[in-house]
């Protein structure tokens, strides 16, 4: 929701990760299905975040902006500059560039 002086929204579960690698998916579906009837989420609210998700699905997918991954890799990159090469005990750092699935 956009008022004159802020964005306000609600987390109601789904998330859609771009991943890396290129690889899109929505994630929490089960969680989203389970707060439905837990929180009583209305009608309203279900069909407005599966909408959105779809929307987001899509545009991460088709890598338009601001899913294009420029800030993902901003991110990425600065976290790779910041990290130390061990910490105090002497166990490395791990290589961000080389988590599950490539990602």
């Amino acid at each position: 929701m956009v008022e004159p002086d802020r964005i306000v929204s609600v987390d109601t579960d789904l998330d859609v990760i771009g991943w890396l690698d290129g690889s899109v998916e929505v994630v929490d579906q089960d969680e989203f299905k389970d707060h439905q009837v837990r929180y009583g989420y209305p009608p309203e609210v279900i069909e407005s975040t599966e909408r959105a998700a779809i929307e987001a699905f899509a545009r991460a997918s088709s890598r338009t902006p601001p899913f294009d991954g420029t800030a993902a890799e901003h991110w990425v990159a600065q976290a790779r500059l910041s990290r130390r090469p061990a910490d105090a005990s002497g166990t490395e750092a791990p290589d961000l560039g080389s988590t599950a699935r490539g990602r």
